[in-house]
């Protein structure tokens, strides 16, 4: 991902933007070898993935059960 644009969805999915926080985890947990990722990052992501899924987002559940199954 390109600095600018990781500047701007990091920003967005501050906000909550659901398609900024699937970007970043896609980004972190699934292109990037996750054992190489922060684990500030992967917490941050973490708590937004939690904020969809207390919101009934299914797609936000599920993703937040594989990363808990894989650890």
């Amino acid at each position: 991902m390109e600095k600018y644009r990781k500047i701007l969805v990091e920003e967005l999915a501050s906000k909550g933007n659901k398609e900024a926080i699937n970007e970043l985890e896609r980004y972190y947990i699934f292109n990037k070898n996750v054992k190489n990722t922060p684990i500030e990052t992967v917490k941050t992501i973490e708590q937004y993935l939690l904020h969809l899924a207390e919101n009934n987002d299914k797609d936000a559940m599920l993703s937040l059960g594989s990363m808990y199954y894989e650890g």
